[in-house]
């Protein structure tokens, strides 16, 4: 849901008091803010909408004597402060919906949507890579079709340089015209077998791992992150989720630069089980650490 605040030289509000309270907001609530063209975009569960707001606008000291007189909604937290998300209902915002949150302890930012991670407002999105990084299938080529043709031209140099990239590594180029700033390509297993073979696995999950570890080297705080290896290659979807979920907690152990990873898939069959498996791990209590 869009949201308008009244900042400009002609108001009584700074771009930087409405940064401190976005970031307040989204340490408490399960929601994820983006700026848009001329406005703030709020990505969340129905039930936080009103509470985001309300609290955005209280910090700001923008809320009206109409709104103060409204009754409040239910705020979206347990009996011992911790946050919760309502997965039976959501609100579509936008090109991402269904936001699903967990905080850790050391204060990384974990989220699962449903979108189009081409769009995502992030430092960097990772995404499926072959060892040649040819980038003519798939989501790849939408990528090139949408950011340019410049991100294939420098992820050719990366190759010519490397040879290949072995599975299980990541690099990354810039990402053209995309909203991101750069791409971590992902190499994961090159083909699946019919039985599942523990090191494809690890392959699978050496490969979500490199991406985050090389977003942190590269002092990036935002990462979106979407199912690999599950295209051509064939690996199942409830492979990939409980790999990268695995791969996700092993670097929350780590120092890191990185602040929020999202985890953002299109399809509803793949969001529905990256869904189930965030809600296996975290749904008793999702803004405590794991």
């Amino acid at each position: 849901t869009k949201f308008d605040l009244p900042i400009g030289p002609d108001k009584n509000i700074s771009k930087e008091s409405v940064k401190k309270a976005l970031r307040n907001i989204e340490e408490t609530l399960p929601v994820l803010v983006e700026k848009g063209q001329d406005s703030w975009i709020l990505f969340c569960d129905r039930d936080s909408v009103s509470a985001a707001k309300e609290s955005i606008q209280k910090m700001l000291g923008i809320y009206s004597d109409k709104e103060k007189s409204r009754p409040r909604r239910a705020q979206a937290t347990s009996q011992n402060g911790s946050t919760t998300t309502d997965t039976s209902s959501y609100l579509p915002a936008d090109d991402n919906k269904h936001v699903l949150a967990h905080t850790t302890k050391n204060g990384i930012k974990l989220t699962v949507l449903q979108g189009d991670i081409t769009e995502q407002h992030v430092d960097a999105i990772v995404i499926s890579a072959n060892t040649a990084l040819n980038m003519e299938n798939g989501l790849s080529q939408t990528i090139i079709r949408k950011g340019g043709s410049s991100i294939q031209d420098e992820a050719d140099k990366v190759v010519k340089k490397m040879k290949s990239v072995k599975a299980g590594n990541a690099v990354w180029t810039k990402a053209g015209i995309l909203p991101c700033k750069d791409i971590i390509h992902a190499v994961g297993p090159s083909d699946w077998p019919a039985q599942k073979n523990k090191k494809q696995q690890e392959i699978l999950k050496k490969a979500y791992l490199e991406s985050f570890k090389l977003a942190s080297s590269l002092k990036l705080k935002s990462v979106a992150v979407t199912a690999i290896g599950t295209g051509l290659v064939g690996v199942p979807l409830d492979v990939s989720a409980s790999q990268l979920f695995n791969a996700v907690e092993e670097f929350w152990g780590k120092k890191s630069e990185v602040k929020e990873i999202r985890i953002v898939t299109l399809e509803d069959e793949a969001h529905i089980v990256f869904k189930k498996e965030f809600e296996k791990r975290f749904k008793s209590n999702q803004s405590n650490s794991a």
